[in-house]
């Protein structure tokens, strides 16, 4: 992939989600929930496989949901 492939909307995503991801493991290891640290590790590495920015926002927004809905699962 090349680096111009990216738009400026796909990189504030990538930041965006990855934040998200970060926060998501902290929390579901102290949590011991397994599936949010997956969920949080897939949003933390989607975004560089994912360059254009509709299916970068629409996978960051449905991995967003996966893990509010396994919150309480673990």
């Amino acid at each position: 992939m090349d680096l111009g492939d990216f738009s400026v909307s796909s990189l504030i995503a990538g930041l965006l989600f990855g934040v998200v991801g970060m926060w998501l493991i902290k929390e579901a290891r102290r949590r011991t929930n397994l599936y949010n640290v997956i969920i949080g590790v897939l949003l933390l590495i989607y975004p560089y496989f994912v360059s254009k920015p509709v299916p970068c926002w629409g996978i960051g927004f449905a991995l967003c949901y996966g893990a509010y809905y396994f919150w309480d699962a673990g």
